[in-house]
């Protein structure tokens, strides 16, 4: 098993059990670590944290291109083929373990 494989296994059952929190700072983390490396799809040119529930109050993201994502410690294919046809990019724990 290699050290990725051996960090992913005891990860994911801690995962399961974390709080939103705690997975969301792991994502950004991820998410950033990706960006500084160039692996995959993963450029972040500025990172906005909080909630954007009124974009008209932003009128200077007005132009940004607009990415649905959502992120989950697994996605199943039964779950993900259908959100990805409603326009979501379902990104999970394998999916960053595989760019590495």
């Amino acid at each position: 098993m290699s050290p990725v494989e051996k960090a992913v296994a005891i990860a994911m059952p801690r995962l399961r059990t974390l709080e939103g929190v705690s997975f969301e700072k792991l994502i950004r983390a991820l998410h950033s670590e990706m960006s500084r490396k160039g692996c995959g799809d993963f450029e972040v040119s500025d990172l906005k944290l909080g909630y954007w529930k009124q974009i008209r109050e932003h009128r200077r993201l007005a132009e940004w291109t607009h990415e649905r994502v959502l992120f989950s410690p697994a996605f199943t294919a039964g779950v993900k083929a259908p959100l990805a046809a409603e326009g979501y990019w379902c990104i999970d724990l394998n999916d960053y373990a595989a760019l590495i």
